[in-house]
């Protein structure tokens, strides 16, 4: 039975520990680990069957559960904070990540550990307060603008931040991790002290094993990944701001070829070729302003999708260090061989799909860095036709003093800007060529690890019939 009473004792559990739970479309408890029994301090026979809410604490503002649920029953995955509270009335803090599956949502909790859990906690306790003395929807409201304050433009972004810091304050405070993992489950499979019937195990050692190497590479592959999450996250904002300066300048170097344009024509003969230079720079000029909807477009496709991005790589990363562990946990305990090695296969399907989507959301998002980066030459080189049409047109307007004074201001102007207009440009280009190098890298990865996962699934001796179908947004 629950304990109604609060506990004021946090229940601790080590940084490399993972929660692991699977519930149904109504968020009943189908299958979890044995950190979430121990540190809940329900039995298996308890939570089985039960509501997740069960372990639901009265600190948490109801409005994030709402949000959470509405965004899972969206086929979207979230991320979030939340306080538990155990049998015994102790709480216990984790980041949760929540994964629709087709038979319902897979769940993968960590230890909170960085920065952002400090603010968000500070948060949660004025949401608190709103949902008492004022409503839910008010709480809900007073989330995203704290989000917004602190740079984000929305929950996905942020929760994708979030799931990264937590992730690299994890892997800082438990450097050794993997390695350690591999160690525990070596002596587990060698020893002979395990309690799983011995015709079993001499089975499972072998399929378990094949998995182990192949989970381990994946571990070491998508660690590479962290070049890529790390720019995103540097570059973040960086394509907005530099498209906004753009259009500025060329709408600014636009007024000033009009009216050169019209000074030229009002000085009659002498101003004609003037004209025509002034002509051909409000057409290159026009030109590049045809150019920007799309550039921005296209930038927006950047700066939404990195996000996500980052997220599906940390998800991945996550779920490889939560199959490492069940893998331990199965060889060390007296679990049900088939039960066992169904959840690790099941589990290792949905982490297939996963890495699946992974790779289509780069090679998309790789796609449009490309069609970016070939705008981004475009641009450039119009630019430098600016500055050839600056140069005739200065060389034109030398030929007569009166020429000169009226035309001079107005191409130093224009000289100016084009100067202006092409370190944007130059930026953008260089970013472009940096993030896109290093996304063909990834995308290797990507696919090096669904296929590991894909021969470790094959290793297997039980083999779900049931395809998952995984979104990450």
């Amino acid at each position: 039975m629950h304990s109604n009473t609060k506990n004021e004792t946090e229940a601790d559990f080590d940084i490399h520990e993972l929660f692991i739970s699977k519930t149904d479309k109504k968020g009943l408890i189908q299958f979890c680990n044995s950190v979430f029994t121990r540190i809940s301090g329900f039995t298996k026979a308890e939570l089985i069957g039960s509501p997740h809410n069960i372990i639901r604490h009265p600190d948490m503002p109801k409005a994030i559960f709402q949000f959470f649920w509405e965004t899972l029953k969206q086929n979207q995955p979230i991320a979030a904070y939340v306080k538990n509270k155990s049998k015994d009335g102790s709480y216990y803090w984790v980041l949760a990540l929540a994964i629709p599956i087709s038979e319902g949502y897979f769940s993968i909790r960590l230890k909170p550990s960085s920065h952002v859990f400090d603010k968000i906690k500070t948060i949660y306790a004025e949401m608190l307060q709103l949902e008492k003395i004022r409503s839910v929807q008010e709480s809900r409201q007073f989330l995203f603008q704290s989000i917004n304050q602190m740079g984000f433009e929305d929950y996905p972004s942020f929760m994708a931040y979030a799931l990264s810091e937590e992730m690299d304050s994890r892997q800082n405070l438990a450097q050794n991790i993997n390695s350690n993992l591999t160690g525990v489950l070596t002596d587990a499979m060698t020893s002979g002290q395990s309690v799983v019937p011995l015709r079993s195990r001499r089975s499972m050692n072998v399929s378990l094993k094949q998995l182990q190497v192949r989970v381990d590479e994946s571990i070491d592959i998508i660690n590479k990944s962290q070049e890529l999450i790390l720019k995103l996250k540097t570059a973040k904002g960086l394509l907005k701001n530099k498209v906004a300066l753009l259009e500025n300048l060329t709408s600014n170097m636009d007024a000033v070829a009009t009216n050169m344009s019209i000074s030229a024509h009002k000085i009659g003969r002498e101003g004609s070729t003037l004209a025509i230079v002034a002509g051909h720079l409000q057409q290159t000029i026009k030109s590049i302003k045809d150019m920007m909807p799309a550039f921005s477009k296209l930038t927006q496709e950047v700066e939404t999708s990195s996000p996500q991005i980052i997220f599906g790589l940390n998800a991945s990363r996550l779920k490889c260090e939560m199959i490492s562990q069940f893998i331990t946990e199965v060889t060390t305990s007296s679990s049900d061989h088939n039960v066992a090695v169904k959840e690790i296969s099941n589990i290792l399907e949905t982490l297939t799909a996963l890495f699946l989507v992974s790779c289509a959301q780069i090679e998309k998002f790789n796609n449009t860095l490309v069609e970016l980066r070939f705008m981004s030459r475009e641009m450039s080189d119009k630019i430098t036709k600016l500055t050839l049409i600056y140069s005739g047109g200065r060389l034109e307007s030398s030929r007569a003093q009166e020429v000169t004074g009226k035309f001079k201001p107005f191409l130093d102007d224009l000289n100016k800007m084009a100067t202006e207009l092409e370190k944007p440009t130059s930026e953008i280009l260089n970013h472009l060529n940096e993030v896109c190098d290093i996304v063909v890298r990834s995308l290797t990865q990507c696919k090096k690890t669904e296929f590991l996962l894909s021969e470790g699934l094959t290793a297997l001796s039980y083999h779900p019939t049931k395809k998952l179908e995984i979104s990450l947004g």
